[in-house]
């Protein structure tokens, strides 16, 4: 028996969004239509699609905000309480002496 072969249709339904040319459009293009079928913002209308776009947008402002302002205090804090775990006294420094070459 002889193998079958299917015609396609030669002519696609055209894109929602087309691809576009350049390697940067490509990319981007990529991306979105990743984050797309990965939250189903596909299925939304355009404001929807707006709307959740700047929920997530305002969301990673607040949090890079978050990070860069109170972060590095709070790192700060942290390692003064280890410190005083570790050394018993808050106001001690902890200071390493290295020997230098003429000790040795």
């Amino acid at each position: 028996m002889a193998p079958t072969t299917t015609k396609t249709n030669p002519q696609r339904p055209p894109l929602r969004y087309p691809i576009p040319q350049s390697t940067l459009g490509r990319i981007i293009w990529r991306k979105w239509m990743w984050v797309e079928a990965t939250f189903a913002l596909s299925m939304l209308e355009r404001w929807e699609k707006i709307l959740v776009v700047i929920f997530f947008f305002l969301a990673l402002v607040l949090f890079v905000a978050g990070t860069t302002r109170y972060l590095p205090h709070h790192l700060l804090f942290l390692t003064r309480r280890a410190r005083f775990y570790l050394l018993g006294n808050e106001k001690e420094t902890f200071h390493v002496d290295w020997p230098t070459k003429a000790e040795l």
